[in-house]
């Protein structure tokens, strides 16, 4: 079996979980996750990051504020770019979709209600404008 194709780049790995680089290689470092040096840098395991994902979601851990943001804008696949891939990388990137998809319509629903108190507050301005202070 090709060994590298059960791990992924640190970059990778941050932009699946949601944090740094830097917060990965700190995981590698303290045997959180598995991984292996290349080079001056790291790999991560696959499956064990997927391992760790679904523990720390589990846990009830939660992604910075800003992850999703940063996710949605790191996490684009195009098609040509899952070939070759593990099925454990393939499972990762399908979760991390998910779970785009899921904090995407979750920011879409909190979106959704807020235009409908914007729409309801302009309409109350609109009717307890007094007449005498438009025509002024």
């Amino acid at each position: 079996m090709d060994e590298t194709g059960e791990f992924v780049s640190t970059e990778s790995a941050a932009q699946l979980l949601g944090v740094s680089a830097q917060r990965v290689r700190t995981l590698l470092r303290d045997g959180t996750v598995a991984g292996r040096r290349q080079g001056r840098g790291w790999l991560v395991q696959a499956e064990d990051l997927e391992r760790y994902r679904r523990d720390r979601e589990a846990s009830g851990r939660r992604r910075s504020d800003r992850a999703p943001a940063r996710a949605a804008e790191q996490s684009r696949v195009e098609v040509g770019s899952v070939e070759g891939l593990s099925p454990a990388q393939l499972r990762v990137q399908l979760q991390e979709l998910q779970t785009r998809v899921e904090e995407l319509s979750r920011r879409n629903a909190e979106l959704e209600e807020q235009l409908r108190r914007v729409r309801l507050l302009a309409e109350l301005l609109r009717t307890e404008t007094p007449v005498s202070a438009t025509q002024g």
